[in-house]
């Protein structure tokens, strides 16, 4: 009857220890399923390589700008260019006065104009007499040896020539005015002829030496 009981007993324990291990070896199964690793701590096995380490994340400088990658609006004024084409006209009686060029030379303006006598005399217009002033009240005689200036028109002719200003022009002149205050002749104006409101061109820096 004792021997009986022990056999019993120790199937029991039996049953019991292989039901544990199968437990375990379950449990063991899903881990390996679950994280590529058998074990507990120091005793873990791993089952599959390692993810890669991420690499690390980089950025961009990124440029902010206007539309179609140009710039803002500005408060700077618009540049002037360097020569400046047009007609500006002035008839005084039978002598007409048309500026049409101003054009910045190493910081100086040279001034082309083309004159009209349609007059019976012939007019005369020295060029030691002209004189602009600019809009900040600055004065410049012209270049007597620089300038191109018949100064001599006959009886219904015209010439053109290209007065060359001395002095270099304001930074803030905008405008000036060009005088011929002495025209000789039968027919001449007798107060002479001043064209005025003519655009000063930007200035370039003077050449050196």
């Amino acid at each position: 009857m004792e021997a009986e009981d022990g056999r019993r007993g120790g199937s029991t324990v039996l049953t019991v220890a292989l039901v544990t291990v199968g437990v375990l070896v379950l449990l063991g199964i899903a881990q390996a399923v679950a994280v590529g690793r058998v074990g507990i701590g120091d005793l873990a096995v791993e089952l599959r390589d390692p993810a890669p380490a991420a690499a690390p994340r980089t950025t961009s400088p990124t440029t902010t700008g206007a539309a179609g990658g140009g710039q803002g609006p500005s408060s700077s004024p618009p540049v002037r260019t360097t020569t400046q084409s047009g007609s500006w006209k002035l008839q005084r009686g039978m002598l007409t006065l048309d500026v049409t060029s101003v054009e910045s030379r190493g910081g100086r303006v040279a001034v082309a104009v083309t004159v009209t006598n349609a007059s019976p005399g012939q007019m005369n217009l020295p060029l030691a007499s002209v004189v602009a002033t600019d809009s900040t009240g600055r004065t410049h005689a012209a270049g007597v040896r620089e300038s191109t200036w018949p100064g001599t028109v006959v009886s219904g002719d015209t010439f053109s020539g290209t007065i060359l200003l001395d002095g270099v022009f304001d930074p803030l002149a905008t405008t000036f005015s060009l005088a011929f205050p002495v025209v000789s002749g039968q027919y001449a104006p007798p107060k002479g002829a001043t064209v005025a409101d003519l655009p000063v061109p930007s200035q370039l820096p003077a050449p050196p030496g």
